[in-house]
């Protein structure tokens, strides 16, 4: 595989924000009548709550227990907890969730007029309006218009849930009672939970919009989320051009966090989304989100060797360093997170050879053919199936594997092919009165003519004592003399 040839660009998919600006064609004057009823108006603690505009959002089993509640306090009771629990972040005042659905709700009450009896938000456009925002694109149903009882509205890119993929059209036409109806048969979500976990991504993913200084959202007083207990991410950089680096994100989330599934069976149904926004601010911002969301495998390859389910994405992105938003979401209201990491993405200097970082891998394997691209989401890299290691830590039993990218080498002026000699050392740290020492274990191993840029290599470690490591790695470049080296620490225990 040679990176700095060909690379397949991740779509990057836009958020659909609650900030983004309303067409101007939606715009319908509201009557004076019509008063925008406040949150608390959707709020009270009635009988009828459950099948208020709620329901878009209400699972059916919610619905059955609110209806056996006899009193408004109950009631009230059900209805605090019911938006507590969909809290992306509880250590804040706010609640994105149910700010974000009060918020659509009131624009579809002004936007929205009706001859029929029906409240606006019940309409078949307020629905659409609360649970995926408003359209991108949409055509005017003013009596200019050809089609004036026909109204088309385009979403380029729906959030998860929704029917399809980018560009989805959807029809409304003018019935008898005075109300524009969704076109017989459009379906948009496969089923009330999709529908649900659809607005649930985008209220979690307003935590990182970045805000006017084009930083992502803090909580107060303590700077960028950090990540739970038992999260880690790893990241690898890869030089790809002149100017495009490869930057694949791995996500270690622990079996706690979901429900463990068994072995062969699909993986959980959970929403893993990465936002990319430059720091300092004024650079690009990347998302991992909808089509281009992280993803992970079902089985053993998907799982890490404490049971952590592995979630990975890949982009081309600039030269900078970036703040790195991931973003969870699964069904249950316990599942619903997010936290920052760092990612620092540089160019190597195509004038010196360079060697690294190392990245030590859980599973490394090589394909019978090379990717149909450079990089497969999850785990496929040009002609290798990589599984990141979360820490650096092996038993064993286990093989020592790792990998890693070398830059700056010359091509062969014949074969358009580096010409490398590669050589690995590993040290045993050991403990004297002058401090830490290393000694050589065993004799170096040497690979002579290697042509591909990225490398990989495995060893197994019966027999090893447990300690503390260091593996090496020099590379001469045949071609010039150029050497380049790095080196990376490791445990066995």
């Amino acid at each position: 595989m040679r990176p700095s040839r060909r690379i397949v660009l991740v779509p990057l998919l836009a958020v659909m924000l609650v900030g983004r600006g309303v067409p101007a064609a939606a715009k319908t004057p509201a009557s004076p009548a019509a008063a925008v009823p406040q949150a608390e108006d959707f709020d009270a603690p009635t009988a009828e709550w459950c099948d208020g505009p709620v329901r878009y959002v209400l699972p059916q089993d919610d619905k059955l227990a609110y209806r056996k509640l006899e009193s408004n306090q109950e009631r009230a009771r059900f209805i605090r907890r019911f938006w507590a629990a969909r809290d992306p972040d509880r250590g804040t005042t706010e609640n994105e969730y149910r700010d974000l659905f009060m918020h659509r709700l009131s624009e579809a009450h002004s936007l929205f007029t009706t001859e029929s009896t029906k409240p606006r938000c019940k309409t078949d456009r307020g629905k659409l309006w609360i649970l995926l925002g408003p359209p991108d694109e949409q055509d005017d149903a003013s009596p200019r218009s050809i089609r004036p009882d026909v109204i088309n509205w385009i979403y380029r890119n729906p959030p998860p849930g929704t029917a399809g993929g980018v560009n989805v059209q959807v029809r409304f036409i003018l019935d008898a009672s005075g109300e524009y109806r969704l076109v017989t048969g459009a379906r948009l979500f496969a089923s009330d939970s999709a529908m649900s976990q659809a607005f649930a991504l985008q209220a979690l993913q307003l935590k990182a919009i970045p805000g006017p200084t084009g930083e992502a959202a803090e909580q107060p007083g303590t700077g960028a989320p950090a990540p739970p207990p038992g999260f880690r991410a790893h990241t690898d950089v890869f030089a790809s051009g002149k100017d495009r680096l490869l930057a694949i994100l791995t996500l270690f989330v622990p079996d706690s966090f979901v429900r463990a599934t068994e072995e062969g069976a699909a993986p959980p149904r959970l929403e893993v989304t990465a936002r990319l926004v430059s720091d300092p601010p004024g650079g690009p911002s990347y998302e991992l989100i909808g089509a281009a969301s992280m993803r992970t495998a079902a089985g053993p390859l998907g799982r890490a060797a404490d049971g952590s389910r592995i979630y990975q994405g890949g982009l081309a992105v600039r030269p900078g360093t970036y703040r790195v938003r991931y973003a969870l979401v699964g069904p249950g209201a316990e599942t619903q997170r997010s936290f920052d990491d760092t990612l620092v993405a540089v160019v190597p200097s195509p004038a010196r050879l360079t060697v690294g970082p190392i990245s030590f891998a859980q599973r490394l394997e090589r394909l019978a053919e090379p990717a149909a691209g450079e990089y497969v989401p999850p785990f496929v890299l040009g002609a290798l199936r990589v599984v990141p290691r979360a820490e650096p830590i092996f038993s064993p039993d286990e093989d020592l594997s790792f990998y890693y990218q070398v830059s700056g080498a010359t091509n062969d002026p014949i074969g358009g092919v580096p010409d490398l000699e590669v050589e690995y050392v590993i040290l045993i740290e050991g403990q004297s009165a002058a401090g830490i020492t290393t000694q050589p274990l065993g004799h170096p191993i040497h690979l002579t003519r290697e042509p591909a840029l990225l490398q990989a290599f495995s060893l197994p470690l019966a027999g090893w004592q447990a300690g503390r490591y260091r593996l090496q790695v020099h590379v001469t470049d045949n071609l010039n003399g150029s050497v380049a080296g790095s080196e990376i620490a490791f445990q066995v225990r």
